[in-house]
C-alpha cells in the first residue's frame, strides 16, 4: 500500500466509487482487517472516522468505522490506544501493537483492549436494516466473533423487523459459502425467512406483495468485492413492506 496510490490507479475506483456513496448517519463500516486501505482511501478523516476505544463519534458528520482486531499502526502506550506512523511501527522491534492476531490468546486480547468498539459495532448490527458482509466467511479461528456477530442479527427490541443480509464472499458457491448462508439462517428468531438464489437477477425483490411483517432475507452475489462494491447500490437497495 505505501507505493500505491488510490487516486490514480483504476483497480482502486470501485472503492473510491464506493467510499464516496456511503452516508454519514445511515452507514457504518466494521471490519477485521489491520491494513490502512480505508485510511488510503480518505487521507484527510473527511468522510471516515476511524475509531479507536473510547473515542467519541462524530455522528451525523462522518461514516463510522470500527476496527475490531486493532489495526497495523495502533500500539499499546500506558494502557491507551494511540496511532503511530506504519512504516516506522513495521520496523520497531520495541513497540506493542495493539492487533489481536490468531493464536489462543487472540479473543482474550479484542475483548480486553477492544470490548468497546465491539458493543458499539453490536449497537450498530443490531439496529441494521440492511446488512453487508463481503469478503467475511465466519473463520474457524473467529468463534467469538461469530456468536457476537449472530447473536447481534437477531431479533431484539430496537431491531428493524424486516432486514436483508447480503453476501459477498467471491465468484462461486462453495462449502464456505453455503456454511455462511446457514450459520445466518439461525438469525430468524420471531421472522420469516427467505433465501434468495444466487442466480436469482439482483433486482428480482421488488416483487413484495404477501410478504410477511417480520422477514430476515438472505441474498448470495456470486461476486468478487470490487465487482459488488463498484454498483453496491443498484444491487442492494432496500427492500420495502409488503
Amino acid at each position: 500500500l505505501f507505493r500505491r496510490d488510490p487516486n490514480g490507479e483504476e483497480s482502486w475506483s470501485p472503492f473510491r466509487r464506493w467510499m464516496a456513496n456511503l452516508e454519514p448517519g445511515e452507514d457504518s463500516i466494521i471490519t477485521f482487517n489491520y491494513d490502512r486501505v480505508l485510511e488510503e482511501l480518505d487521507p484527510k478523516g473527511g468522510k471516515l472516522q476511524i475509531l479507536k476505544p473510547d473515542e467519541p463519534e462524530d455522528q451525523g458528520k462522518r461514516v463510522q468505522v470500527y476496527r475490531l482486531h486493532g489495526g497495523v499502526d495502533w500500539v499499546i502506550e500506558a494502557d491507551k490506544i494511540v496511532q503511530k506512523n506504519a512504516r516506522e511501527l513495521l520496523k520497531s522491534e520495541d513497540v506493542q501493537s495493539a492487533l489481536a492476531v490468531p493464536g489462543r490468546g487472540k479473543a482474550h486480547f479484542a475483548e480486553k483492549h477492544f470490548e468497546d468498539l465491539w458493543k458499539r459495532a453490536e449497537g450498530h448490527i443490531s439496529r441494521a436494516q440492511t446488512v453487508f458482509l463481503v469478503g467475511y466467511g465466519f473463520p474457524k479461528s473467529d468463534s467469538m466473533a461469530l456468536r457476537r456477530i449472530l447473536d447481534a442479527l437477531k431479533l431484539k427490541t430496537g431491531a428493524p423487523p424486516h432486514r436483508d443480509i447480503h453476501l459477498v464472499l467471491g465468484a462461486e458457491t462453495t462449502a464456505a459459502t453455503r456454511r455462511v448462508a446457514a450459520l445466518l439462517q439461525t438469525c430468524t428468531a420471531g421472522r420469516c425467512l427467505e433465501v434468495v438464489p444466487p442466480e436469482a437477477p439482483f433486482d428480482s425483490h421488488r416483487n413484495t406483495i404477501g410478504r410477511p411483517d417480520q422477514l430476515l432475507r438472505i441474498k448470495q452475489h456470486p461476486l468478487w468485492t470490487q465487482d459488488f462494491l463498484g454498483d453496491w447500490q443498484d444491487r442492494a437497495e432496500p427492500i420495502p413492506l409488503a
